[in-house]
């Protein structure tokens, strides 16, 4: 059985480190578009972004990810105790942290996984400091403490 990879067009649509979206090297200004693709943003077998609207698919390029977590607010309860962490998105949208989603990675980049888990988002600078904060440390590991459990941070091994 003859099994080739579905060839899936260019949409010459980069997302830069940031989070910011270009067209054919221009910045696109029209967030409505951008939440448009975003609506519609799927990834492929291979892990690659797919933008699929009506009937229609194209491959994104992106330099890291297309979700970047611009902000970390954290939340309390009654007792003072963080709770958790709500994420500003590059989107900007807001969700909880999935804090069995995180990872650090190359170069100790910190990442987490966002809408549903279905996609990996990076955090920029001022987030990685404003949840870095809050990270323990014992014996080589690295936690983070939420509600009286700690969370350890995985790191992603280089492929």
């Amino acid at each position: 059985m003859d099994e080739r990879r579905e060839q899936i067009p260019s949409c010459d649509i980069f997302v830069d480190r940031e989070g910011e979206w270009h067209y054919r090297g221009a910045p696109m200004i029209r967030k409505d578009i951008v939440g448009l693709f975003l609506e519609h943003l799927t990834l492929s077998p291979d892990g690659d972004y797919v933008i699929d609207l009506d009937g229609q698919r194209c491959l994104l390029e992106v330099e890291d990810t297309v979700f970047v977590v611009k902000r970390v607010e954290s939340v309390t309860g009654n007792n003072e105790r963080i709770n958790g962490f709500l994420l500003l998105l590059s989107d900007g949208t807001k969700e909880p942290l999935s804090d069995h989603t995180l990872e650090i990675g190359e170069g100790n980049m910190l990442y987490c996984r966002v809408k549903k888990d279905k996609f990996k988002a990076r955090f920029s600078r001022p987030a990685y400091y404003q949840i870095a904060s809050h990270v323990e440390e014992d014996e080589g590991c690295f936690y983070l403490p939420l509600n009286g459990r700690r969370i350890k941070l995985h790191f992603i091994t280089p492929p």
